[in-house]
Parts: structure tokens; C-alpha cells; sequence
């Protein structure tokens, strides 16, 4: 309860903003805008449940994970209703109380109640963007075909670019754990094996090649302007549920635990406009309104604008044997992109068998990241494969020819309907949305049941499909809430125990472990059971011969088991490494654990090299002294700021360049400046992009080191992929390139 209060005091229009984030509609609350459409399509084909989807996702499970999931209904029940108590003293300007936040006022928003399906909601922005890997094999089925059309006549080149793209077992990358681990479903992918030569789909028959250019995305919103249902005229489009926002829309309640509602209320107006109305010499008015619009646009941009960095956890873990104390040490970076205000929130709770203390995701009322009496813990984003691209094959119900527009496939000789649900709101304009009128938003939900949304179409040998993705973990986002439970109670005293329990987290993370004695290093998720014949890096058929071992993962399902899902004994993990360290930065989890579909990047040059090389350029000097917390937090940060492509690549460049002189004097004094730039550091680890010797906290005044060499690194880098590898320009231009450039720091 007072987690819930105390995040309703700090987070209160964030986490509103995540609860409708998380449903696919932002536009619902935030209004009309490119930004916020591309937020609800992402979302809203995610996962785009409604209401009373997300209320049973609540009751399966708890019913799912046994004996903790009572607790977690509690603890859950217990946190609404101190965030709706924190709403409701808000609302009725009770003694003491804060004012409204400024966001609600100026945007003409109404503070609704909350209910434990924004908890579901938010669980489901958290996995979209930290806790899935694959579902890109649609991507791989195109790099394929633009493949075989740069070299119609030679498949064995085409095969051996798309093999050395793919990286899907690089036997030279760096791994979190140094012991192998072949228990993936299926166990090894075969690196000879490509589509475009004889014989594959008869080793491969449930694997489906597209046909070259004939995917189509289906977008899933139908927006146009419309008007307020009192001021429309004959023929005017009447904006539909005006005014109305879908957390309060009713739902089916099983036996539950009565939680606090907040009364529903909306301040006077004279209260919700009192900052407006404030003297010209008062500029508490004007700060609330650029806080107001900055909130929004800050949430914006961290979820929907590409060219925002992406997330880059790490952590990097030392045995008692590699330190000055004698004591295990532990440096956690968890990053959850940049949201202002930040999308983690700290707390500390301790009562009622409750002792922890760390950060959460806004929204949820257990530690997620952090430490409890004895043993601290964090996490970092994995990627495992638990998404597969299914291609169902069209037809129609009544017979006759299928169509690109058909809603019924084929599965197990039937023609099976699609479920389709169709939904509307208002994107009701405001402040920040630019003068762009109301606008009517439909958004048409279609499921394949045995497998999940369907997001697409295309052809195979001519005929039309319909792509749909089955992800594990659909309609079960609530199920990892017995290992924050248990991890909340302190269940666990060691790295066994720390396994056992983070077992239970269904999402796909590294998760790192520390206590007095031990480090520790598990990797968490749901992996499925998958049929033979089919290749993990493209599609597969839908039609009922190659299913998960799991089925109907397309809705609620009460023939749910764990047990059809790989067992602890498959997942990576390790304590206390004869190496004496744990260094991870989402690279590979373990030798023989292969890549999901879409991670085309763990090859040898991968950023967690720099903080490997770090720790151990620390013991290599005189003395070979042990390492403290000081000198671990400046392994990580020095990481943090250098240019992998100058500490990774440059040596390799030099080498090959060997004597450089007969260079022109000026390409000489280059090649010199590069080299001075990648020794420039602790223990001659350089090629750092930042001020050492900097003014703190004033940016503008910032001015790198070695500047000269990184604005020539930025400008030489793409010339030199132009130059030395014109088969990847190639492959970009044609539009179906998996992955992306090297992205430098402050690039």
C-alpha cells in the first residue's frame, strides 16, 4: 500500500502515461500524433488486449504459479489501492495533500482510478522492450531473396554472405559464461545449411522462404478527423467514446480481495486553473506548462523516435580471489532508455516479511532490480529466441479462391476463422498535439488462436498467407510475479537458490547475483519446445504439423503447463567462474547458444569486450594488484565512453596498413593521430570519446579529448564500408539489410 502511494506521489502522470502505453493507446490519453500512432501500432500488435483480457491474464497467473500467486494478488490489490488513496486525497484536496500534478491541468486530463490491470498493461510495456528476442524471421526470409537476386547465378556466394551475416554461433564471441551450452530447441543451428541450395526443405519442410517482395505489413489503425458528438453535423465523422478513456471500461471480477477504489472526482475549475490565472510577475505558470509539455514529449521520444539510443545494460562481477577485501564485488548498469522523469523508481520496503530495496519499473510494486538483506541482484536485456514467425495458409470458410483479405487458415486440414475485434477511441487533441484536430482511431485486433496476432501478408509460390507471431509469454505477461515474490521475502541465500528462483521470470534476461561468497550468473526465460523441421532463422508453417510443444498460445488457456517450456537445466548460467569474473553488456549467453533471428551482432567485435579488457589490463600491471569498488566503477565508465570500433577495429586497420611511409605526409600524420588516439587511456586502452578534465556539469563547454581523431573516425567509418565492403552497401540499398550500423557513442 504504501509503495503504491509513494509511486503515485512521484510517478503519478508517468505511470499513467505507461498503463495506457502499455494497452496500445496512447493517443487514447496523449491525442493525436505520428508519435503516438507508432507507439499504439507497436503496442496494440504486441499485444493489444482489452480490459477483460487483461483481468484473466490476473486469475491464470495466479493460479498458474501455485502458493505465491494469493500473495501476489495481495501484494498487487494492496499497491492499487494506495496509488487510488494517493489519487483520492489528490482529488478531494485533502489536508495535506499535493496538488494535481501540473501535466493533468494544463493537458486537460482527468485522473482516473487505477486498477491491477494497468499493472498487466505496464508488464506488457516492459516485456516489448526489454524482455523478447526473434520474430524477425520474415526479415531473414527477405535478406534471403534480395540475396539471390544480387547473385542469381552463384547461391553459394549468396549463402556464404547471408551465413557470414548472420552470426548466429559465432565460435570467436565473447560469451557471459565459458561453458557450453547446445540445449536450445532445436540444440545447434546448422551454419551450412541455406535455403537457396537443393535439398534444404527436404531436411527443413517446415521452413517457408516468402516470396521476394510480397510481404506486406498490415496496419492495424484506421485514423481520420472527426467531430465532438455536440457539435456534429449530417455527415460530419462523430468522434466515437468522446471524453472517455478505456481504464474504466467494465470488466468480469472473479473472488477477489476488495480493493480500494478512488472516488471519482475532477477538481473545481477554478483549483485547475489557478496556476494559469497567476500574476504576469509570477512565472510559476509558465514553468508548469513547459514541464507539463516536456514530461509528454520526453515519454515521446524515449518510445517511439528511432534515432533515440537504445537501451545497453550491463554489469561486470569479481570474486573475492580478484579483490583487495577478499569480498565479491559487484558494478550494475541497468538502462532503461531516456525518460524524463526516468522510467525506474526506487524504493526501499521493509514490513510484513517484505526486506528489499532497489528500482522497479514505474507501475510495479516489487523490487525488480536490487538487493535484499544479504545478496544483491540486476539484469540485463538477453534476447533469447522466444518469438517464431508462423505463415498460415489462407482460405475461405465457404470455399471459393483466398485472398490477401481472407480471415481464415488452414490448420490441420480445417479452415479455421481468425479472431478479429475492432475497437475505437478519440485521439482528443491538446497542447501538445500541434492544432491537429480530434481524430477517430479503429484498431482491428486479428489472432491466429493456436499461435498469436497476425501482423501480415504475403505469397508463397504465388498463393496468399497471412504471418502471424507466437511469442511464449503472450497473454501470460503476468507470470513471473512469483519470483518477485519470492525474491521480495528474501527466498533465496545462494546461487542455487538464486537460480531456482529467478527460474520463474518468463521474460528474457541475463540476471547477475552477488552475496558474501559467491557471484553468481543465471539467464531467465520462456524457451519453447520446438517441432523438428523446422530452421529457427525463418518462417514456419502454421498448419498444425510443426507446432511448439505448447499450443493455442493465441488467448487465455487453461491446458497451460511449464513443463512444456525447456527446464532450469537448459538455461545458461554459472557461480563463481574459474575466471573470477561475470562480465556481461547483452552479449552471448553461453558457447553453443545461438542467437535469435533478429541478433545478427555477437561476433568478435562486441562492446563487452571493452569491459573484459578493462578489468583484466588492471591485474596485468606491475604488482597485479586486486581490485577495489573504485577501480571496477572505472572499468565500467571508461567503457562506457570509448569507440569500440577504436579499441577493436583501428589495430586491425594498422596492421594491415603495416609501413605507412609512402603515404602522402599528411596521411602519415593521420594514421599516427589514430594510433596516438587508441593508446590514449589507463594501461593503453583508449579511444575514448570524452572530457576527462571537463567543467561538470556544463555541456556546452564540453570538448573531447583526442577530438581531432574522433570527428575522423565518425566521417571515415561509413567511407571505409563503402570502399571495403560494397557487398553490405549492396544489400542495404536493396532495403532488406537485419541489423544496423555501428552506432558510436554520441554518434
Amino acid at each position: 500500500f504504501g509503495t503504491g502511494y509513494a509511486t503515485g506521489a512521484d510517478r503519478m502522470f508517468l505511470v499513467d502515461t505507461l498503463r495506457h502505453i502499455g494497452r496500445g493507446r496512447m493517443s487514447d490519453f496523449l491525442g493525436p500524433s505520428g508519435g503516438n500512432y507508432s507507439s499504439d501500432r507497436s503496442l496494440g500488435s504486441f499485444g493489444g488486449y482489452d480490459e477483460q483480457e487483461l483481468e484473466d491474464q490476473i486469475q491464470q497467473s495466479a493460479a498458474r504459479v501455485g502458493v505465491n500467486g494469493d500473495q501476489a494478488l495481495s501484494d498487487v490489490n494492496a499497491f492499487v489501492a494506495g496509488i487510488n488513496q494517493y489519487i483520492d486525497d489528490v482529488l478531494s484536496m485533502a489536508e495535506g495533500a499535493e496538488e494535481l500534478p501540473v501535466e493533468y491541468a494544463f493537458l486537460g486530463l482527468e485522473l482516473r482510478p487505477f486498477t491491477r490491470r494497468d499493472v498487466v498493461a505496464v508488464a506488457t510495456l516492459v516485456f516489448s522492450r526489454f524482455a523478447v528476442g526473434g520474430g524477425g524471421e520474415h526479415r531473414q526470409s527477405e535478406l534471403i531473396t534480395g540475396l539471390d537476386s544480387l547473385y542469381p547465378d552463384d547461391p553459394e556466394t549468396a549463402c556464404q554472405l547471408w551465413r557470414d551475416m548472420r552470426q548466429a554461433d559465432d565460435p570467436e564471441r565473447p560469451n557471459t559464461t565459458s561453458l557450453r551450452f547446445e540445449t536450445q530447441s532445436p540444440a545447434t543451428i546448422d551454419e551450412d545449411a541455406c535455403p537457396l541450395e537443393e535439398g534444404f526443405f527436404d531436411e527443413y519442410p517446415g521452413a517457408v522462404v516468402l516470396d521476394a517482395g510480397s510481404f506486406e505489413e498490415i496496419d492495424i489503425l484506421d485514423i481520420e478527423d472527426c467531430v465532438a458528438p455536440d457539435m456534429a453535423n449530417p455527415g460530419d465523422v462523430e468522434c466515437p467514446n468522446y471524453r472517455q478513456d478505456v481504464v474504466d471500461d467494465e470488466v468480469s471480477l472473479a473472488e477477489l480481495e476488495p480493493v480500494q477504489p478512488a472516488r471519482r472526482m475532477s477538481l473545481p475549475l477554478d483549483a485547475r486553473t489557478q496556476l494559469a490565472l497567476c500574476s504576469v510577475e509570477d512565472h510559476r505558470a509558465e514553468l508548469a506548462y513547459d514541464r507539463a509539455l516536456g514530461t509528454v514529449e520526453a515519454v515521446r521520444l524515449a518510445l517511439s523516435d528511432p534515432t533515440r539510443p537504445r537501451a545497453m545494460s550491463n554489469a561486470i562481477l569479481a570474486s573475492g580471489d580478484e579483490t583487495e577485501s577478499g569480498d565479491p564485488i559487484a558494478v550494475f548498469g541497468p538502462q532503461t532508455g531516456y525518460f524524463s522523469p526516468q522510467f525506474l523508481i526506487e524504493f526501499s520496503q521493509h514490513g510484513g516479511g517484505v526486506d528489499t530495496r532497489g528500482a522497479t519499473f514505474s507501475g510495479f510494486p516489487w523490487v525488480v532490480l536490487g538487493r535484499g538483506i544479504d545478496h544483491a541482484y540486476s539484469a540485463t536485456s538477453a534476447g533469447d529466441d522466444i518469438i517464431d514467425v508462423r505463415v498460415l495458409r489462407l482460405c475461405e470458410e465457404g470455399g471459393g479462391p483466398a485472398t490477401r483479405d481472407s480471415k481464415s487458415y488452414l490448420y490441420n486440414g480445417v479452415c479455421t476463422p481468425m479472431f478479429e475485434r475492432v475497437e475505437e477511441w478519440t485521439a482528443e487533441t491538446n497542447l501538445t498535439t500541434g492544432g491537429t484536430p480530434d481524430q477517430k482511431v479503429a484498431r482491428t485486433i486479428l489472432r491466429a488462436t493456436e499461435y498469436g496476432p497476425v501482423f501480415g501478408t504475403a505469397t508463397v509460390g504465388g498463393e496468399p498467407v497471412a504471418i502471424a507471431r507466437q511469442r511464449s509469454t503472450y497473454f501470460g505477461e503476468p507470470d513471473s510475479i512469483s519470483t518477485l515474490v519470492t525474491v521480495s521475502r528474501n527466498a533465496m541465500s545462494d546461487p542455487e537458490s538464486f537460480f531456482e528462483a529467478f527460474n520463474g521470470i518468463t521474460g528474457v534476461f541475463n540476471w547477475m547475483y552477488v552475496d558474501a561468497d559467491n557471484i553468481a550468473y543465471f539467464n531467465s526465460g520462456l524457451l519453447p519446445k520446438r517441432a523438428s523441421g523446422i530452421h529457427p532463422d525463418l518462417p514456419q508453417w502454421g498448419t498444425g504439423e510443426f507446432d511448439w510443444e505448447q499450443t493455442d498460445t493465441g488467448g487465455l488457456n487453461p491446458e497451460f503447463s511449464f513443463d512444456n517450456f525447456l527446464p532450469l537445466e537448459s538455461h545458461p548460467r554459472e557461480a563463481n567462474p574459474a575466471s573470477g569474473y561475470i562480465v556481461q553488456w547483452n552479449n552471448a549467453q553461453a558457447p553453443g547458444f545461438w542467437a535469435n533471428d533478429s541478433q545478427v551482432g555477437w561476433g568478435p567485435t562486441y562492446r563487452s569486450v571493452m569491459l573484459d579488457s578493462r578489468l583484466q589490463a588492471f591485474r596485468a600491471q606491475a604488482g597485479s594488484p586486486l581490485h577495489t569498488r573504485a577501480s571496477m566503477v572505472e572499468a565500467m565508465i571508461d567503457a562506457g565512453t570509448t569507440d569500440l570500433r577504436g579499441e577493436a577495429v583501428l589495430p586491425e586497420v594498422f596492421e594491415v596498413l603495416g609501413d605507412v611511409s609512402d603515404l602522402e605526409p599528411f596521411a602519415q600524420d593521420v594514421v599516427q593521430m589514430m594510433k596516438d588516439w587508441v593508446a590514449n587511456g589507463p594501461s593503453g586502452l583508449g579511444s575514448m570519446r570524452r572530457d576527462r578534465d571537463g567543467p561538470g556539469l556544463d555541456a556546452g563547454s564540453l570538448r573531447y579529448e583526442d577530438r581531432e581523431a574522433v570527428a575522423f573516425m565518425d566521417e571515415w567509418w561509413d567511407n571505409m564500408i563503402g570502399e571495403l565492403l560494397p557487398q553490405i552497401t549492396e544489400v542495404e540499398d536493396l532495403g532488406v539489410m537485419v541489423g544496423g550500423r555501428h552506432n558510436a557513442p554520441g554518434g
